[in-house]
């Protein structure tokens, strides 16, 4: 059997394509332009979920799609259940009637051939009465048989009757083969899950790739990779530092571009002097633009402070002993 599962969130669809066969099982996931294909043979007594576990899992499919395949998946396994269930009550039934019919037509026939021997041993003419009653009782038997067996059939058809709509419904859903979940995919989210959200992407990303793939030409955050560790597609605009990967929410977006200059402007400075831009006397180590713009490290002098930290020159635009929002 095969089956696609579509699941739209905001600007970001994911899709899983399956077939499920006795021996194997072949998976396609697409999400954002990224697709991943899988072919899993079944080689031992496990279920179709329990196979397709690991797929689902490495590649951080979203929950709402796992539930819509497990739900699926069950209800194929339902249905396999039921249809063995009515088969089972059918063959029950058939060889009933078959027992039945057999009791009727031996006992209308030994009942005939009875009541022709007593006439024939009563009128001495045997064996006329005798094939007369065996006959007898061949059409009568023949007869309640064809009776019940008729009711039968007429019972069955009705039964076929009040399952066909969904039978054919059934084969209606299967010849679409798509589900589109319609539900409001925008949140509420706050900067702690964003980090969070962030964080676990990072960890799962291939060595010498950075968090920077993240990060669109405006310093907002690409949320389509995020999907599989958010809710859903946060409501409001968050940005990031694609030098230090600081996170910010509206109300401070226009810090991300002057702190990523500046960061490059100490880099630059501390390659070329070996220390970093600070007076000596100030215990904040806050960043000396004086420095920077003499020595044109940076072209203009930014109206807010930024401060060495301890974490290999990362800038910071939070006053020391405060808690940053600096992402480990």
């Amino acid at each position: 059997m095969s089956k696609t599962f579509i699941k739209t969130l905001g600007q970001i669809t994911e899709q899983i394509d399956l077939v499920i066969e006795e021996k194997w099982i072949y998976a396609y996931y697409s999400r954002s332009g990224k697709e991943k294909t899988a072919y899993i043979l079944k080689n031992e007594s496990k279920t179709t979920e329990e196979y397709l576990y690991s797929f689902l899992e490495n590649n951080h499919v979203s929950e709402d799609l796992k539930s819509d395949i497990k739900k699926y998946l069950n209800s194929k396994s339902s249905k396999k259940e039921d249809n063995l269930q009515k088969f089972s009550i059918f063959l029950i039934k058939a060889l009933s009637y078959n027992v039945v019919i057999g009791i009727i037509m031996g006992l209308s026939i030994f009942g005939g051939y009875k009541l022709g021997a007593i006439a024939d041993t009563r009128f001495d003419i045997y064996p006329l009465f005798t094939i007369i009653g065996v006959l007898l009782g061949l059409v009568l038997g023949g007869l309640v048989s064809y009776v019940m067996i008729m009711k039968y059939l007429h019972q069955s058809e009705d039964g076929e009757q009040k399952v066909s709509p969904g039978f054919f419904s059934e084969k209606k859903q299967k010849s679409q083969a798509t589900e589109v979940v319609t539900n409001d995919p925008f949140v509420q989210v706050s900067l702690d899950e964003v980090r969070n959200a962030i964080r676990n992407f990072s960890e799962h990303l291939p060595k010498g790739t950075f968090r920077t793939i993240l990060v669109n030409d405006d310093f907002t955050i690409d949320f389509s990779q995020l999907v599989p560790y958010l809710p859903g597609i946060p409501s409001q605009k968050f940005y990031m530092s694609k030098e230090t990967y600081d996170v910010f929410d509206e109300s401070e977006k226009e810090i991300p571009e002057i702190m990523d200059k500046v960061q490059k402007a100490v880099d630059h400075y501390f390659k070329d002097h070996k220390q970093y831009p600070t007076l000596s006397y100030d215990p904040l180590h806050r960043v000396n633009f004086f420095e920077l713009i003499q020595g044109k490290y940076l072209d203009f002098n930014p109206e807010l402070e930024f401060y060495i930290t301890d974490y290999d020159g990362i800038i910071s635009h939070i006053k020391p002993n405060k808690s940053n929002n600096h992402i480990d």
